[in-house]
Formats: C-alpha cells, structure tokens, sequence
C-alpha cells in the first residue's frame, strides 16, 4: 500500500480537483475536526468530485450523532481514535 498525506481537508480537495479521473486512490481516511475546513466539508467536496471513491472519517468524539453526520455527508462510515 501507498499512503498520501495531505495538510488538511483542503489540500486533499485540491489534489483530487487536480487529478479527478487519475488520482489512484482507493480510499481517503479523513479527520472530522480540522482548521479552515472540517472532514464533513472536504467530504462532501470530494464526493462531488469522485463520488466511487470512499471516504471514512476518523475521530476521538465517535458517537451516534456524528456518524449519522458523517452519513449525511457521503463518507461511508467512522473509525473512532486512537486506531
């Protein structure tokens, strides 16, 4: 496997608007909580992009409440941290 890390929710969404049919990834693991644009904000502009690409959030504050946003948002599920 090959890991991309990106600085933030938005860079992810740049790197996928600049690379929408040939990006190679199989799967975004995105945090919920971030600065200038929270997992559920760059959710939901990835799946615009790329709606076959997974998306699944990570976070401490796992709950019912946050999956069901999570849901919401396009992203297919929650791994809660740490992992």
């Amino acid at each position: 496997f090959e890991c991309i890390c990106m600085s933030s929710g938005q860079a992810a969404v740049h790197f996928l608007q600049d690379h929408p049919t040939n990006h190679g990834l199989d799967l975004v693991l995105m945090d919920i909580w971030m600065p200038s644009m929270t997992g559920l904000e760059a959710a939901e502009a990835i799946q615009a992009i790329d709606n076959n690409l997974p998306v699944l959030a990570c976070s401490a504050d796992a709950n019912i409440e946050l999956e069901q946003e999570v849901k919401a948002v396009g992203m297919r599920g929650i791994i809660a941290k740490p992992l």
